[in-house]
C-alpha cells in the first residue's frame, strides 16, 4: 500500500510525480501512520510515515521503553 499512500500525499501537496525522477517523500514504512484530513478548504496532510507507535517494541520492550 505504499505506493497508494505516497500517491495520495503527493495529490495532497500538490507535487508531481515524475517518472525517472528522485520521489521528495520517502517510501512509507511498514506500519507507518499517515494521515490525510479533508474539510470544505481542501485536503490535509496531518502526518506521513509515522512509526512513533513502533519504538520500544520488541522481544525485550517493557512499558517503560516506549
Amino acid at each position: 500500500h505504499g505506493g497508494t499512500v505516497r500517491a495520495m500525499a503527493y495529490a495532497t501537496l500538490g507535487l508531481v510525480i515524475e517518472p525517472g525522477r528522485p520521489m521528495a517523500l520517502a517510501a512509507p514504512t511498514n506500519t507507518a501512520v499517515c494521515e490525510i484530513g479533508c474539510d470544505p478548504r481542501g485536503m490535509r496532510l496531518h502526518s506521513y510515515n509515522d512509526a512513533a507507535h513502533l519504538f520500544g517494541v520488541g522481544a525485550n520492550a517493557t512499558a517503560l521503553d516506549a
